[in-house]
């Protein structure tokens, strides 16, 4: 079931045009065209992978609608769980009760899509869309084209503003503020207001980057990460966990996938 927030959708997109705007106003007589027609592009591909990301499928998987017609006769446990040998590792995987269906290993439920998802990662309160194994490389681009148009939008603030930020001989500070009009304490206070969001919207989404590279270089998930902090049983090495996760193009759907091959993975049923 595909949830879309267009209301946090709008948000965004008003946000991303309105700064891009906003700088077009701002331009004043410095030349920044280069720097501009730079901003839109960005603002217009960050627009695209945030498209990309909310409306294409995540990776969930279809419910059985066979299991609630027949009986069941397979014996299951009162928990649900069967626990299997995954690359030489034990590891429990769950009976979905909502979907109807034995999840793989790596996949989760999602309370808010009410579906199970592949490599489910975590759902993502602002697309109102859960970043899953189809998307995830979507997703990060996705904030790193978000990080490089604001530190692209502070860069015209800086470079347009005529006062600066600075320490005298006695050590009083100013308060830095962009001056658009020298007569207008409206402008100072909105211009220095955006900035001041800007930058604490920046540090958020760089540290999300970080984290995000951190779970890449590790191998987990962020589910991953808050159910078994002290296990790992997917991780390769470093080269190529950040490669799987962040470098191949064939799992962004920018090229053919049928020729290339997949990892095997062992899937053993112990013997008791």
């Amino acid at each position: 079931m595909i949830v879309i927030q267009w209301e946090r959708i709008f948000i965004i997109f008003f946000l991303v045009y309105s700064s891009s705007f906003n700088n077009f106003i701002n331009i004043g007589k410095i030349n920044l065209k280069y720097f501009l027609f730079e901003i839109y592009l960005i603002s217009n591909l960050i627009e695209l992978f945030l498209l990309n990301t909310s409306f294409n499928g995540s990776g969930s998987l279809p419910k059985s609608k066979v299991f609630k017609a027949i009986s069941y006769k397979k014996n299951i446990n009162e928990s649900f769980y069967e626990e299997i040998l995954v690359n030489g590792y034990f590891m429990q995987i769950k009976f979905c009760k909502s979907c109807s269906i034995w999840r793989p290993p790596r996949a989760s439920h999602c309370s808010v899509c009410d579906s199970c998802n592949m490599q489910f990662d975590h759902h993502c309160p602002w697309l109102g869309k859960c970043i899953s194994l189809k998307n995830y490389r979507i997703f990060f681009l996705f904030l790193s084209l978000l990080t490089f148009f604001i530190m692209s939008i502070l860069s015209i603030f800086f470079i347009n503003s005529k006062k600066t930020y600075f320490m005298n001989n006695q050590y009083s500070f100013k308060l830095f503020c962009i001056e658009l009009n020298p007569k207008s304490v409206y402008s100072k206070v909105v211009n220095t207001f955006f900035i001041t969001s800007y930058i604490l919207v920046l540090i958020f989404i760089i540290s999300l980057i970080i984290f995000h590279l951190y779970l890449g270089f590790s191998g987990k998930t962020t589910s991953e990460l808050l159910k078994f902090p002290s296990k790992n049983f997917w991780k390769w090495d470093i080269r190529k966990e950040f490669s799987r996760k962040f470098y191949e193009l064939y799992n962004i759907g920018l090229c053919d996938k049928n020729y290339l091959k997949k990892k095997k993975i062992l899937f053993e049923i112990p013997k008791i």
